[in-house]
């Protein structure tokens, strides 16, 4: 950014952009970026976070979501502003950064990136929480 008259632009502060170019003018105020996306220092932009990464409002960078504790994101289009939980009977999926339902003789309790095998003698459904015993 630049203020008035100024011959040398600024940068912006980690976290922050000076926007968009108009009437040939720089900037002359640096905006915060929004949740999902982080400053760019080196273009004067806010870049989206890429999936698996989240970032909140006026980040300087987008942080990784925890998948060995079950936690996942998609960008989307405005970025991911929170990691998404996979919760009992799912697993994180890195690769796909998506929550993925367990396979059937497997079980889950949630916060992990696996499944569990059922023990000898019990079974389970797709998306189990728990084994049941067998019949």
């Amino acid at each position: 950014y630049s203020f008035e008259m100024a011959s040398v632009c600024t940068d912006c502060a980690p976290g922050k952009a000076s926007g968009t170019y108009t009437n040939n003018a720089a900037s002359v105020v640096c905006a915060a970026c929004p949740g999902g996306k982080s400053g760019n220092a080196d273009l004067q932009r806010c870049d989206l976070c890429p999936d698996g990464k989240y970032s909140n409002p006026a980040s300087a960078s987008c942080a990784d979501c925890d998948h060995t504790a079950g936690y996942v994101s998609l960008a989307g289009t405005d970025g991911a502003t929170i990691c998404e939980f996979c919760g009992a009977g799912f697993r994180a999926n890195k690769d796909a950064h998506q929550c993925e339902e367990c396979d059937v003789d497997t079980y889950s309790v949630g916060g992990s990136d696996s499944c569990l095998i059922c023990p000898a003698g019990t079974n389970g459904v797709k998306g189990s929480m728990s084994c049941s015993p067998c019949p």
